[in-house]
Formats: structure tokens, C-alpha cells, sequence
């Protein structure tokens, strides 16, 4: 007698197999990305390892699932869940535009050669990389709205264009970062737009996968192709000759360390009370001793202490620095840093008696 047990189906072959496959491929993607960091990281103290991944993992944890959408015949397509739509817009989207906002105006040179000795070499610095930043902004737009709405990225050629334009803005990023001598080490930082230009691209190839855009779409959409297509040549050819301008005002040679309370002392001499060290040439104000001094009384009181501030101060203090570009910012640092100025003179005189 027959069972009426259907067998397995062909259908069920397939999903057993690609469960499979994603597993592989979820495995094969996170072993590659493990060596990347710890080849990236090689000289990265061990207590940092968790901060970095903190930076650098949400981006990279959208790859995996778009990939599998992406190479796996799913009968959702471009239809995502609220919680994947959500953390899409914020690990992908959101991530990319602050990343991307911050390499361009938290990272200037301090002198010709710092990344390079050619103006190309400059483009993303603060303004010649502001005249991509609407085209970028744009397009991520763009993915935030075919993300919340599938229906748009359906129905939407322009869509597409954005969205494969915000990812070759990132992988250039990445491209700059790895080769045009960006921050020195700082390489590590290429996996954010690498990841995020990876994302952008594997979309892209979702929505060529399920959209299936006939030619009578795209030749409807052929003004606003050729309207975002003559914007970001614009701002393309607009880039060098900013970039030529940033790069003609820098000095010929790096200066000395420079630190947050330092780039303070720079500010308005009678703002600051600033003045010139005869013996040493050094820009000084009561608010730079007081630090000095504060910093020499943590060294003795408590050793571990002034370790770890010093550690992140080193790294963080030459970056806000190099933000301080013009004298109205070292009065507004000079100001907030006044408190932690009182609260270090007062730990110096110590409690009164």
C-alpha cells in the first residue's frame, strides 16, 4: 500500500540548499572579514579590538543578508521585514552619511604632503569634498525610500542610478583611504565605505534581480537620468580646483604636535591671554599650564589614570585640533574648556584648609 506522505519536493530540495548555502557563505564572509581586521589591526592594542568592531560592524553585518537575497532566488524580493528595513536605513544609510560627513570635514591636512604631494590627492577635504556631498546625500535618500517602500524601487530607473552612484562615491572613498596616503595608518578606516559600497552594490543587483525595468521605463525616466547625470559630472569637475585651493594654503612643512588646549591658545590673544615664549618660540596662556601641570599631578597621584586619558587624548586630541582652523573656534574652545581648566587648578592648590 502507498503512503499518502507526499515526498520531498523539488521546492524543499531548494530551500534545504540554500540554507546551506547561505550558512557557507555567511561563514566564508565573516572568516574573510576576521583576517582583514586582524591583518588591518596587527598594531592595534588588543583593549581597542572591541571599539573597532563597535565602528566598523554595522555596515558589515548587512552584507551577508543582502548577498543571500541577492544570489538566492527568494520569493519576497525587494520586500524586507520592518526590523531588516530599519536597521538597513540605520547601519547602512545613516551609517554612510555620518562616516562620510566626518572623513570629509574631522580629517585636514596639516601640510603639503601629509597625503600626498599632488592636489588630487585632497579632493575629499573639506570644501572639495563638499560638492559631492548633495549627489551623496541624495542617492542614500533615494535607498531610505526604496528600503521603507519597495513599490518605489520597483517602478523607478532614477532609483537604481542614486543608489549605484552613492556606492561608487563609497568605494572611492575606500579607494582613497587605502591608497591616496589617507590619515597615514588609519587604513582601517576603509571598511566603513567599503562595506558601505558593498551594500550599495549588492541593491543595486537586487533591484536589477527582481525590478526587471523594461526600455519604456527608462526612456520615461530619461529626464531625471540626464538632470542627476549632469549634476554629479558638475560636481565631479568642480572637486580639483578646490582641491588645488586647499592644497596651495598649506604649508610647505608638518608642524609641531598640536593638541586640543594647543589650537586653543591660537584664538584671540586678549580672548586667551596668549603669549610668545621667548626661550622656546612656544604659543602659551594660563589655560595651557594649568593642563601641564594637572597632567604632571595625575602622573604621580595616579599612574593608570593619566595612562589611559593619555592614551585617548593622543588619538583623540590631534583630530579635533586639526578642526580648528580659524581664531572664533579657539575662543569657543578656549570657553568650553574653561571648567576643566577650574576644576584642574583646583585639584593643583588642592581643598582648603
Amino acid at each position: 500500500m502507498e503512503s499518502d506522505r507526499p515526498g520531498p519536493t523539488r521546492g524543499g530540495q531548494q530551500q534545504t540548499l540554500t540554507g546551506l548555502k547561505f550558512r557557507l557563505s555567511s561563514l566564508f564572509f565573516w572568516m574573510t572579514v576576521a583576517a582583514t581586521l586582524l591583518a588591518l589591526m596587527r598594531d592595534v592594542p588588543l583593549k581597542q579590538v572591541p571599539i573597532l568592531l563597535v565602528v566598523f560592524a554595522p555596515p558589515l553585518t548587512c552584507v551577508p543578508f543582502l548577498l543571500d537575497r541577492w544570489l538566492y532566488r527568494d520569493e519576497r524580493g525587494l520586500d524586507f521585514s520592518v526590523a531588516r528595513r530599519i536597521w538597513l536605513i540605520l547601519a547602512v544609510a545613516a551609517y554612510s552619511v555620518l562616516a562620510l560627513l566626518l572623513a570629509t570635514i574631522a580629517f585636514p591636512p596639516d601640510w603639503k604632503g601629509h597625503k600626498g604631494l599632488h592636489p588630487l590627492f585632497y579632493i575629499h577635504d573639506y570644501p572639495a569634498g563638499m560638492t559631492i556631498w548633495p549627489i551623496y546625500a541624495l542617492g542614500v535618500g533615494s535607498f531610505m525610500r526604496a528600503i521603507s517602500d519597495p513599490r518605489y524601487a520597483r517602478r523607478s530607473p532614477v532609483n537604481l542610478v542614486m543608489v549605484a552612484t552613492a556606492a561608487i562615491v563609497s568605494m572611492w572613498y575606500a579607494f582613497s583611504v587605502l591608497l591616496l596616503k589617507f590619515a597615514g595608518d588609519a587604513k582601517v578606516l576603509a571598511i566603513v565605505p567599503g562595506s558601505v559600497g558593498i551594500c550599495y552594490s549588492i541593491y543595486c543587483g537586487i533591484i536589477v534581480k527582481y525590478a526587471n525595468f523594461r526600455p519604456a521605463a527608462w526612456r520615461a525616466s530619461s529626464g531625471g537620468l540626464t538632470l542627476w547625470l549632469g549634476a554629479t559630472v558638475a560636481a565631479i569637475l568642480a572637486k580639483y580646483p578646490l582641491a588645488l585651493r586647499v592644497y596651495e594654503a598649506l604649508p610647505d612643512k608638518p608642524p609641531q604636535d598640536c593638541f586640543i588646549v594647543t589650537a586653543a591658545s591660537r584664538g584671540s590673544p586678549r580672548w586667551v591671554g596668549s603669549w610668545r615664549d621667548a626661550a622656546s618660540g612656544r604659543l602659551l596662556n594660563r589655560q595651557l599650564l594649568v593642563f601641564w601641570g594637572f597632567e604632571t599631578w595625575l602622573k604621580v597621584r595616579v599612574p593608570r589614570t593619566h595612562r589611559f586619558i593619555r592614551f585617548w587624548y593622543n588619538w583623540l586630541g590631534p583630530l579635533v585640533a586639526r578642526t580648528i582652523r580659524f581664531r572664533w573656534q579657539a575662543n569657543v574652545v578656549f570657553l568650553l574648556l574653561k571648567p576643566a581648566e577650574w576644576l584642574a587648578a583646583r585639584c593643583l592648590v588642592g581643598p582648603p584648609r
